[in-house]
């Protein structure tokens, strides 16, 4: 695991949820596109829908203040049911 993994996970499933490459630009802080497109990847369609069923949603304005301050929030923690 590098940072740079975790560059293009974040990258990826910001865009799978937004679509919004200008804000992926922005909050990853790349200043030329082909930069922010090495980054994100191809996701299935389902990405953006599946990372919410986890509790990931990068459309949340606390996701969205923390990466504007390199800040990391962490997604609620889901609740296994007892056997």
């Amino acid at each position: 695991m590098t940072p740079y993994t975790l560059r293009h996970t974040w990258a990826t499933w910001f865009y799978a949820q937004t679509r919004d490459f200008g804000a992926l630009m922005d909050q990853g802080g790349w200043k030329k596109a082909d930069m922010a497109n090495r980054y994100r990847k191809i996701a299935p369609e389902d990405l953006a829908s599946r990372l919410r069923a986890h509790g990931w949603d990068f459309t949340r304005a606390d996701f969205a203040a923390a990466a504007t301050e390199g800040q990391v929030v962490r997604a609620p923690e889901t609740r296994r049911k007892s056997s």
